[in-house]
């Protein structure tokens, strides 16, 4: 007789593919701008406004500096992606839920968190440092470590007291937390975002 399948594997599966597929939308979108494709027929393609698709999407360049305009509000992702850890280490998940989207707060349960830092307690002890940030889009385009507006992925290194892992903290347009990852820095190119 088979065994009955984990119906959080199945959450988790479908948590990466809906990721993979932000990712790739992302991509296309850009693509398509770049193919000269006006923000009224992206918006018509994806059942939204103009406008919509452009806070969705959009990267506008301030003509003087060259930085990236925000068409929302503007994260510091090295400090959010300390936050965020911080909060786990504290077991402080009022503060991380509140940095979370509902959807990413209910997908990552007080009871799922806590779990996995066990797991990183018993395998490298306690975070005694950060190092290693950086901050990237979706589609994996680096950007400046400054705030940004999303989405973006907040990257940092967590030191602990027997080793190091990776985080990864991806943030929506609203600056609001979507996705939490750690795994040990070797396995970092096989990370979800």
């Amino acid at each position: 007789m088979g065994q009955t399948p984990d119906p959080l594997a199945a959450v988790v599966s479908a948590r990466d593919a809906a990721l993979a597929a932000d990712r790739a939308l992302a991509a296309a979108v850009l693509d398509a701008r770049g193919a000269g494709c006006s923000w009224a027929e992206l918006g018509d393609v994806l059942g939204v406004s103009r406008q919509a698709a452009f806070k969705r999407f959009g990267r506008p360049v301030d003509p003087d500096s060259g930085r990236t305009l925000g068409t929302g509000p503007h994260v510091d992702p090295a400090a959010l992606a300390e936050a965020v850890f911080r909060s786990i280490a504290a077991a402080d998940y009022t503060a991380l839920h509140a940095a979370m989207t509902s959807h990413c707060a209910r997908e990552l349960s007080r009871g799922r968190v806590a779990g996995v830092w066990r797991e990183v307690l018993a395998a490298v002890g306690e975070v005694e440092s950060y190092s290693g940030h950086g901050v990237r889009t979706l589609a994996g385009e680096l950007l400046p470590l400054e705030p940004q507006p999303g989405p973006l992925v907040a990257r940092l290194v967590l030191e602990h007291e027997a080793g190091r892992m990776v985080g990864h903290v991806a943030v929506n347009h609203a600056g609001k937390v979507t996705g939490v990852l750690v795994a040990p820095l070797e396995h970092e190119d096989a990370m979800a975002f």
